[in-house]
């Protein structure tokens, strides 16, 4: 893959990457090409703009509510077989953030006007999640979207083994839909548009006041990230998320105080990786 072949952002992330896998492994000469990658410049902006869009360049990163009900009104005045089922996932996927391959793990607890998801992290790990699972406390959902939470679960429910069979059509009828209600946008709507749509919002409501730190934590428990800045960096804006929204929910404040503890503890390790990658360098250089 040639460098001016990828965008800025695409180029700084593999980088890095590269970098970081050719320190662990302390040989000099590995060393100093890690050096070099590391202190390379980036490439002119006016250079990158000659690039064309692709991949997730031609995905939408945010899907305002007005944006969610335009694509309801045109999907049930289209003739597709998944048209209840796409209208549900839009529904119950803006309302939660959720992975499209999150969704068969989901489990629901309702006690009067509080409805508990609880949901397996698909990225478990000390590195990309808080724990293995995340929970979204909800309070006075409307009868509308708990009916469209619960139509998508049970279209989960009975897919079963099929579920990536069903994942991969409603991306395409979603692809379809979007094509009929913006046909002047350049980018789509796809099935992980709705988390970010749901990050922002999340953002605007926990991280926009003045402790920000304790919001920030709050919408990586949500989201089922190990660290706050995942979702600052790699999420839509807290801007993107002003105005209607569905409910946002609440974290349990346990797994809150967990993102700060996995946090620090991956910081700590990588400060470790560090230095003995430093030392490593040392030695190999003498």
């Amino acid at each position: 893959m040639k460098r001016r072949e990828i965008s800025g952002s695409s180029w700084r992330q593999y980088r890095c990457a590269a970098a970081y896998v050719l320190e662990q492994t302390g040989e000099a000469e590995r060393l100093r090409f890690a050096e070099r990658l590391r202190s390379a410049r980036p490439i002119a902006a006016a250079d990158r703009k000659a690039l064309l869009p692709r991949t997730s360049a031609k995905k939408a990163k945010h899907l305002p509510l007005g944006d969610v009900e335009r694509l309801i009104v045109v999907t049930i005045a289209s003739r597709s077989p998944l048209r209840d089922v796409l209208i549900a996932y839009l529904q119950a996927a803006t309302l939660t953030g959720l992975r499209p391959c999150e969704w068969p793990s989901v489990e629901v607890r309702q006690a009067g006007d509080e409805v508990v998801l609880t949901v397996e992290n698909a990225k478990a790990n000390d590195v990309r999640a808080h724990s293995l699972k995340r929970t979204l406390i909800y309070r006075g959902l409307t009868p509308r979207l708990l009916r469209a939470l619960n139509t998508w679960i049970a279209a989960v429910r009975e897919a079963g083994a099929d579920y990536p069979s069903l994942q991969k059509r409603l991306g395409d009828a979603l692809y379809a839909q979007g094509k009929s209600a913006f046909p002047r946008r350049k980018k789509r709507p796809t099935l992980y548009t709705p988390r970010h749509q749901f990050a922002a919002n999340a953002k605007a409501r926990y991280a926009s006041g003045s402790d920000r730190a304790n919001g920030l934590a709050i919408v990586a428990a949500l989201l089922g990230h190990s660290t706050d800045a995942t979702a600052s960096h790699h999420y839509a804006r807290p801007l993107l998320g002003k105005g209607r929204t569905y409910p946002i929910p609440s974290a349990a404040p346990d797994e809150v105080r967990l993102v700060r503890t996995v946090f620090a503890a991956k910081f700590a390790k990588f400060e470790q990786a560090k230095a003995t990658a430093l030392d490593r360098r040392s030695i190999g250089l003498r």
